[in-house]
């Protein structure tokens, strides 16, 4: 192929192609191409060479073997010094890669029980040219995302890559095929059957600090979140929060839902036949907390709730979705990010320890098996008002409670060492915003009462029906107490602990 430098593009992800390849053989590149990439390349004028015409060995077994060949890892691997034996072998230099992989975690999403697809697009090839080219960085140039085409075009064009660049270019190429084969390696293994932990999440963005200024943080993965409109970007804090706000309120599908978060826990929440009264109630539930907090909800917002949630200070609002008119109100509050987040599930929880990580089904709540072992029985408003009460409850830090009524959070208490230091938190906080509430109030209890102190506490406060898990080895005490106060107690089997 002359003396130019020879550049091999092999790639399924095609996209801003003939832009590069055009631009690699301006700046004096032959093109080596293999397959569907050179049939590509051919096809928008391109002018390319097969690979297989390259190496005089044809593309065998369906195409499952095209570059292993030497003539190709020869060119890839040879060190600088290599460069007399390279000549005897009458091998040219490949002086860039261009590569990425067959789209593997595409085709185990779209059908995962399609296992002639799914084998198939398990890359060998290109894992393996990316590996050499990466490990020979000093003398290739391993480009492996469309991302990277005008930068290394702007550097090849003005002086080429240094060597720091090519580190960085060369550590990219290592991560990806590390996370292609985390995956594959996952995809074999089965479902919680992996031996070893992988984690492979791409940089999203810098952040200005994590919790506290002196701390540096980033973050990693793709996250639900789409950034609308706010001149500062969303913090450490920010993310976080909006994490919590946002996974309280998709689990009310059903009727409109809006959580007010303040350091990751829920200060207000309610549920409302439409989202301006839920946002008015889960507002009211704390409004001296929502100061500088986080409003989720999981309807778009009317425009009457945007005017009401420019009234106060927050950080961050969340919706599905916002129409035009919503946001030019919200976007009068400069300082407000406006969120728009997509659906999503979680599988596993993971938690940070020193040298390691906690891993965990997630929290999945079951309204099944719950059982009323007092003498009174409830129905009605006030059984919704419990089974609201408990999906709340379980996003607080333990110890946690949650008095309700009208579906609306009227008390919360969280992070308690003593359950019925839980319980005085949540009564102190229904006196403050709610003093004229003195019955049909329900109260949630994220772990069972060891004692019938804190169902004493809740009768006095109002609370006319409990519900909690059950298990302690005083359940019949605190049954009997709830029994001679009037109050129906039901357990669930089931406890909801947040660390």
């Amino acid at each position: 192929m002359g003396k130019k430098s020879i550049a091999l593009i092999t790639v399924s992800d095609k996209s801003r192609l003939k832009e590069f390849a055009g631009s690699l053989i301006n700046l004096g590149y032959d093109i080596l191409s293999t397959g569907g990439t050179y049939e590509y390349l051919k096809n928008n004028g391109i002018n390319a060479r097969r690979v297989s015409d390259y190496t005089g060995g044809p593309e065998i077994l369906g195409g499952r073997v095209k570059t292993l060949h030497p003539k190709i890892h020869g060119g890839l691997l040879a060190r600088s010094d290599q460069e007399k034996e390279l000549k005897g072998l009458g091998i040219p230099r490949i002086g860039l890669v261009c590569c990425n992989l067959y789209p593997f975690d595409k085709v185990l999403g779209k059908d995962p029980k399609n296992y002639d697809a799914i084998i198939e697009n398990i890359d060998i090839g290109g894992v393996t040219i990316i590996r050499a080219s990466g490990k020979n960085y000093r003398n290739v140039i391993t480009v492996t995302s469309p991302d990277q085409y005008n930068d290394t075009v702007e550097s090849l064009s003005n002086g080429g890559f240094d060597d720091e660049k090519r580190k960085r270019y060369a550590a990219r190429a290592f991560e990806i095929t590390s996370g292609y084969d985390n995956n594959i390696a996952d995809y074999f293994a089965g479902p919680d059957r992996a031996e070893t932990l992988k984690i492979n999440l791409k940089k999203t963005m810098e952040l200005r600090y994590g919790e506290n200024p002196h701390q540096k943080a980033a973050l990693y993965g793709d996250i639900p979140f789409e950034k609308l409109a706010g001149e500062k970007e969303l913090s450490f804090n920010n993310i976080y929060d909006l994490n919590a706000a946002v996974n309280i309120v998709k689990n009310f599908s059903g009727v409109p839902a809006v959580a007010i978060i303040k350091h990751a826990v829920p200060c207000g929440a309610a549920l409302a036949e439409d989202i301006e009264t839920a946002y008015s109630k889960a507002l009211r539930s704390d409004s001296m907390s929502a100061f500088g907090g986080i409003a989720g909800l999981n309807r778009p917002p009317t425009v009457k709730t945007a005017q009401m949630i420019t009234e106060h200070f927050f950080e961050v609002v969340a919706a599905p979705d916002f129409s035009k008119e919503v946001l030019g109100i919200l976007k009068s509050k400069k300082n407000l990010r406006i969120i728009k987040y997509q659906s999503f599930t979680q599988k596993k929880d993971y938690r940070k320890v020193a040298g390691g990580l906690l891993v965990q089904d997630y929290d999945f709540f079951d309204m099944e098996g719950w059982k009323t072992v007092t003498q009174k029985k409830l129905s009605g408003s006030r059984m919704e008002d419990l089974k609201f009460g408990w999906k709340i409850v379980r996003f607080l830090r333990s110890n946690a409670v949650a008095i309700v009524s009208g579906l609306q959070t009227k008390g919360l208490g969280a992070g308690e060492t003593a359950r019925v230091g839980a319980v005085d938190v949540a009564v102190a906080k229904l006196k403050q915003f709610f003093p004229e509430e003195k019955e049909g109030l329900v109260m949630a209890s994220d772990a069972f009462f060891p004692f019938p102190d804190a169902v004493e506490k809740a009768a006095v406060a109002g609370v006319s029906a409990i519900v909690q898990p059950g298990g302690s080895k005083n359940d019949s005490k605190v049954t009997e107490a709830a029994d001679s106060l009037g109050i129906v107690m039901i357990f669930t089997g089931r406890r909801h602990f947040l660390h």
